[in-house]
């Protein structure tokens, strides 16, 4: 039987840049994820979307769902205000939060599919696919524009969301479970919210329970007007606050828009490849951007969480993530505004040709399709010349050294007030990933653990590589989820230490 999570969870998180030695032949910077059945194939086969059945809450007398905390910047904390005052970094104009009552208000919603419980498991019947969770209840989907911000101006981005359908016999209140996806491409239209699969994903997932939302990040926008630059991607802030603010729309929608799912201000997080890196930034702003939520359990799978360590192996010699450092400072450096200045890093003309085929594609294999000889095809010689000290660049070290969880100016605060007692952060890498470095990456864990997360566990899968890790153990990340979703007592053993590859489930 295939793999549910090599047909969709991969196509969700994992659009990660490269192939692992492990699995098929190098097709370029982005996986194929196709399967030998696609999904879009499947949904036809099993009758496409289907309507509402049963008694939903829509059709009777609508449940009262509990009041939720509005929006709002946190108060007499010098900390988070200071952060939000002055967010700010390497050379970039200033600007600070808002604290603005709109964000997360619904700018427009797009067409919804509804589907039930006997609709997703003929999809997956008819696609070969094993699901990891349990199917309830029917689902309606949806992509949502909602209001966000950007460097002190309001903004806006799109989210699918995929929320419960629930009868007058089953529960109504629901938590917040937040995909946040691997790389998907770098301008508008490259969000995974249009996508028929991830849609299917999303919907199955919300079937067990969940109301789910799947932020595109800002720039990858699904639908209304263009963003006007690239994602800034890899870059904390941005991807946390857009994501932050697309839970905040969910608890916004009306409730006829949720059809009767009452959701309240409990979050879970997952997230891989990209999606790990942006799961741990949620992490990290949450207390100091939306403090109204309460975060109950974080699944992170291969983050490169120490970009510093990661850039300088990648600009040593020629490596799969070579192209995903090309990626980040051509992507971001817009965002930072230093893209006049990019021909200081990226030699002619991919300071110029770069930048424009990631507008112009959401296909990152195409976009960041690079052929060179060596590093100093691409690279100025001397950016090359500065590796070993580009944590002490202003412009691009810093831009590498403040995106990275383990070298960031921005401190993990004390979370004892916003996050569950029983909060937890699992932690998943592979042991023969060659795209994120796993040996980097177990560093990096403890050095966050010593910084202060000290509630992580972690996981190596062995022989896993980088899309492998997540498959593999998705049925131990759907338990923790629903473990820290009971807010079931943790258990102290294996925290914060890096244990031996272990057999993930294949």
């Amino acid at each position: 039987m295939k793999s549910f999570s090599r047909s969709l969870v991969l196509v969700m998180f994992l659009a990660s840049c490269g192939q692992d030695a492990t699995e098929p032949a190098d097709t370029g910077m982005m996986e194929d994820m196709s399967s030998d059945v696609s999904i879009d194939q499947a949904t036809a086969d099993a009758g496409g979307d289907f309507a509402d059945t049963g008694d939903s809450a829509d059709s009777g007398e609508e449940p009262a769902c509990a009041t939720s905390l509005p929006p709002s910047l946190p108060t007499g904390n010098a900390e988070l205000e200071a952060l939000a005052a002055t967010p700010n970094r390497c050379g970039q104009p200033a600007f600070s939060w808002l604290n603005d009552p709109s964000l997360g208000d619904l700018v427009s919603e797009g067409a919804s599919k509804t589907y039930t419980v006997e609709s997703l498991t003929g999809i997956a019947n008819a696609a070969g696919i094993e699901l990891p969770v349990g199917l309830k209840y029917d689902v309606k989907v949806s992509v949502i524009e909602y209001v966000t911000q950007d460097r002190g101006v309001l903004a806006t981005a799109t989210a699918l969301v995929a929320a419960p359908v629930p009868r007058a016999d089953q529960a109504s209140d629901f938590q917040t479970l937040m995909f946040l996806h691997g790389t998907s491409g770098f301008t508008d239209g490259c969000g995974i919210s249009l996508d028929t699969e991830t849609q299917v994903l999303g919907a199955a997932f919300a079937s067990s329970g969940y109301v789910v939302v799947g932020p595109d990040y800002l720039g990858l926008k699904g639908r209304g007007e263009p963003t006007g630059f690239l994602h800034p991607y890899l870059s904390g802030q941005p991807v946390a606050i857009s994501s932050l603010d697309a839970a905040r729309a969910v608890k916004k929608m009306d409730l006829y828009e949720r059809n009767g799912a009452c959701v309240g201000d409990e979050l879970l997080l997952f997230g891989g490849s990209q999606g790990g890196h942006a799961a741990l930034w949620v992490d990290r702003l949450l207390p100091y951007y939306a403090p109204e939520f309460e975060l109950l359990g974080t699944v992170a799978t291969v983050p490169p969480a120490d970009l510093v360590t990661e850039m300088k192996r990648s600009l040593t010699s020629p490596v799969k993530a070579t192209a995903n450092t090309a990626a980040f400072f051509s992507a971001s450096a817009g965002w930072y505004g230093h893209d006049a200045r990019l021909g200081e890093v990226l030699v002619s003309p991919f300071d110029v040709d770069l930048p424009a085929a990631m507008a112009d594609s959401c296909d990152p294999s195409d976009s960041v399709n690079i052929d060179v000889q060596s590093l100093s095809d691409l690279f100025v010689s001397a950016f090359l010349a500065g590796v070993d000290t580009i944590q002490d660049d202003p412009t691009w070290g810093c831009m590498a050294v403040e995106n990275g969880l383990t070298t960031t100016s921005i401190a993990r605060v004390d979370t004892s007030d916003r996050y569950a007692p029983t909060y937890e952060i699992m932690w998943v890498m592979g042991e023969a990933d060659n795209l994120v470095n796993t040996p980097i990456e177990r560093d990096s864990f403890l050095t966050l653990c010593a910084q202060g997360m000290d509630s992580m566990i972690y996981t190596e899968c062995a022989g896993a590589g980088h899309t492998q890790a997540t498959s593999q153990s998705l049925p131990a990340i759907m338990s923790f989820l629903r473990e820290r979703a009971d807010r079931k007592p943790l258990v102290a053993q294996g925290v914060c230490e890096v244990t031996a590859p272990i057999q993930c489930a294949q």
